[in-house]
């Protein structure tokens, strides 16, 4: 280990991979000219491979020519296809490269005998013509074929291969002698992007045409020259630095042990050296070699920044011996200076090693979970080393352990306990006697409630007889996105309860892109949530689309809209999608944003958001805690002596609201748990591409604006969109799906007062749930 940690410190310092960016320029043209590297000669039916002397003579055009082994080309009239003579190549052009231009050059010779000549060149698949013209008599005669049109890409250029054919009149015999057989290919790579930083200052970010394939010389700091590759990172880094004032590299050693070089200092401008810390990176990868024996071949990202490439957070440096220490292992992302999970990796704890310093005594090592995350409890008194045992401890953090005091009484945390009996029983004896718990918003979440619940008597039956006699659509899209998962909750089948398909009031509001209102995010998050249960699948395009859709809008710290409860809706609705791409990146970054927004009482600020920051870790399969508190714990302190969430002086409405979001958080059900499956129907599968075909259609028709449709009387008209001023008492911090929504069932029926006389019908705009 002593020796690797050396020669990894030295030669390429601590190294971190970074992420690709898209880059669209490319750099200037190159043309290559490629000889024959091979061949055979099958002009008699029987092949024969080409000599070293015969590659040497077809690489150039000198008049020393090959002679084909056939005394004569068939004289049929007509090719046959088993005789010829076959050029190889080996190109080698780069997998990334733009082909501009396919050029072959054929020189031969012929007698008087023969009338026809052909090249066929390999497309990959199969031989494509190219008729060739013959010329003078017994003079070398050149044809130069273009071939761009089907030798298009580095794969066809790299396996080119062409075989010659030729056949004579009926009067004489025919040779053909070759004398330079090549291909000149003129292609372009894409610019390679640079990005050189330390923390929030950023050096240099941009793009650069890497120069011609080579070798430059380079100056160490000593001013001694060595030969380095004209396309190594080092050499396009100087190259940088010598058109940049923004810094200088002002120290580059070599050290002849390794033969490499060390980039030891770099000076940004108007500033001090920074030393002793660079890293590098290449396309995500960690190259364990010195920064001159990387070569590029264009198109990638080149990440160079001061500090470390991984680092441990620690919750605390000084436990004692019944006290557990939390640490997470995190790796820099230099493109947004930020942190993310370092997985797949182990926490080691280690003693000091008197005999070897650089082999470490490890005491135990600790697996890091999918969040980077580890609990470790350290029972021996003294003073302990942690580090990523794959990065050799480097860098390493102490930990002291010290015994619980004499004569001290430890104080233990009892956290209260939250009663989902008493909960539910609060629920019921709020139920009004038609069976509603008053307006659509407190009734719909109270029958998810039960479903978590498992709520089987003559309440849900009550619930169910209020559903059969208030069958309606909604003219918003969060309206009948959450009342399916209402019915679903409670077992009921929305593709037909009361005769209605409240399913295809979702999947008609599809735009070919996403659902509902592109302005919001809310409502093609709780499209997944109810249609995941409803038969539709990561193979529906329809649930693709909306998927990229929603992950479009995640901001760069994991959240959706900087809130914690829609990010918590988001990982709910994304979970059961993660073999669709990005999907599992996003919930991963979405789980690690709502642990570091995680507050010191356990909660995420207010009740309703703690609910579904609580599912959306159950949907996980963590939980999470912060100074000892979970999210359980807040709820816990917010719950009544009634079973209810705020105490007896807060509305009934937003009492109703907060139990029912808070007894699946507790029983630690995600929505999908809840939610019962229901099969697809076969019309709506056949349905389905054409009302997506429809849905973009419309969208191109309407310049793009948003039509959302309500059914009135069989009828199919345009909802205005109206927004509603709202009011939540004791959440301040709701997202856009649990904020500003009406305080109380009165305040509803007063707003539904003053739009009905103006619509005509109950037109409520875009309500935030």
């Amino acid at each position: 280990m002593r020796n690797n940690f050396k020669i990894l410190i030295l030669v390429s310092v601590v190294i971190i991979a970074f992420y690709n960016l898209s880059v669209s320029s490319v750099s200037a043209s190159t043309t290559v000219d490629i000889v024959v590297s091979g061949g055979s000669d099958a002009s008699t039916g029987t092949s024969s491979d080409f000599s070293a002397g015969d590659i040497v003579d077809l690489g150039a055009s000198d008049d020393i020519r090959i002679q084909s082994n056939a005394t004569s080309w068939t004289n049929t009239g007509i090719y046959d296809e088993n005789n010829y003579i076959e050029f190889l190549f080996s190109p080698n052009i780069p997998s990334n490269a733009t082909i501009e231009n396919v050029s072959f050059f054929n020189e031969f010779r012929r007698s008087g005998a023969l009338m026809e000549a052909k090249l066929e060149i390999w497309d990959g698949s199969s031989f494509v013509d190219q008729a060739l013209t013959t010329g003078t008599t017994n003079v070398d005669h050149t044809d130069t074929v273009d071939v761009s049109a089907y030798i298009n890409t580095p794969s066809k250029v790299n396996n080119i291969k062409a075989r010659f054919l030729a056949y004579r009149n009926n009067n004489a015999d025919t040779k053909t002698s070759h004398d330079f057989i090549g291909i000149s290919v003129t292609y372009s790579i894409p610019n390679t992007t640079f990005i050189i930083r330390n923390g929030d200052s950023v050096f240099y970010n941009g793009s650069v045409s890497l120069p011609a394939i080579g070798t430059v010389s380079v100056n160490d700091a000593n001013n001694i020259a060595h030969i380095v590759d004209a396309r190594s990172v080092l050499t396009v880094l100087k190259t940088i630095d010598d058109s940049s004032d923004t810094f200088a590299i002002s120290d580059l050693q070599y050290f002849d042990s390794f033969g490499a070089f060390y980039l030891k200092c770099i000076l940004p401008n108007n500033d001090s050296d920074l030393c002793d810390n660079w890293q590098y990176a290449v396309n995500g990868l960690t190259p364990f070699i010195s920064i001159d024996a990387t070569v590029l071949s264009g198109g990638e990202t080149v990440g160079i920044y001061f500090g470390t490439s991984h680092r441990l957070v620690l919750n605390t440096t000084a436990i004692t011996i019944v006290e557990p220490l939390n640490a997470r292992a995190e790796k820099y992302d230099y493109e947004n200076n930020i942190w993310n999970p370092l997985t797949g990796v182990s926490i080691g704890v280690t003693l000091p090693n008197l005999v070897d310093q650089w082999n470490p005594i490890v005491v135990s090592t600790h697996p890091v979970d999918s969040f980077g995350n580890v609990n470790i409890e350290i029972k021996n008194v003294n003073t302990y080393t942690l580090g990523i045992v794959e990065d050799f401890y480097f860098p390493s953090y102490v930990v002291t352990v010290s015994p619980v005091p004499n004569n001290s009484k430890i104080e233990r945390y009892t956290p209260p306990i939250f009663s989902v009996e008493n909960a539910l029983a609060y629920l019921k004896n709020t139920q009004e006697v038609n069976g509603s718990f008053g307006a659509d918003l407190y009734t719909d979440w109270a029958a998810i409630a039960y479903g978590a619940g498992d709520v089987s008597d003559s309440s849900r039956d009550l619930l169910l007889s209020y559903f059969n006699s208030h069958a309606t659509i909604s003219p918003l899209l969060t309206d009948n996105e959450r009342y399916v998962m209402a019915l679903l909750a409670l077992g009921q089948n929305p593709y037909s309860f009361n005769n209605i398909n409240y399913i295809e009031t979702i999947t008609k509001t599809f735009d070919g892109m996403q659902f509902g209102d592109p302005a919001f995010i809310n409502d093609d998050i709780f499209a997944l949530i109810p249609l995941n249960s409803a038969g539709y699948t990561a193979s529906d395009e329809i649930i693709i689309k909306d998927i990229a859709f929603i992950i479009s809008k995640q901001k760069v710290n994991g959240s959706w809209e900087e809130n914690a409860d829609l990010t918590g809706a988001a990982i709910q609705a994304l979970n059961p999608f993660i073999s669709i791409a990005d999907a599992n990146n996003a919930v991963l970054n979405a789980g690690l944003y709502l642990q570091n927004t995680q507050n010191g009482d356990g909660g995420w600020g207010s009740v309703y958001a703690t609910s579904w920051v609580m599912q959306g870790e159950n949907a996980l399969g963590q939980t999470w805690a912060k100074n000892g508190h979970t999210g359980l714990n807040y709820l816990a302190t917010a719950q009544a002596s009634d079973g209810a969430i705020f105490s007896s002086g807060d509305t009934q409405a937003n009492r109703i609201w907060a139990t029912s979001y808070a007894i699946p958080a507790v029983l630690g059900k995600p929505w999908n748990k809840i939610l019962k499956a229901v099969q697809k129907p076969v019309l709506a599968s056949i349905m389905e591409e054409k009302i997506n075909d429809e849905k973009v259609m419309e969208k191109i028709k309407n310049d793009k604006r948003k039509k959302e449709t309500i059914i009135v009387q069989n009828k199919i008209v345009p909802a205005p969109k109206i927004e509603t001023a709202r009011i939540i008492k004791n959440a301040p911090m709701q997202s856009s799906l649990a904020a500003n929504v009406v305080e109380s069932e009165n305040q509803i029926f007063k707003s539904f007062s003053k739009i009905l006389p103006l619509i005509e019908f109950l037109f409520l705009g875009f309500l935030l749930w």
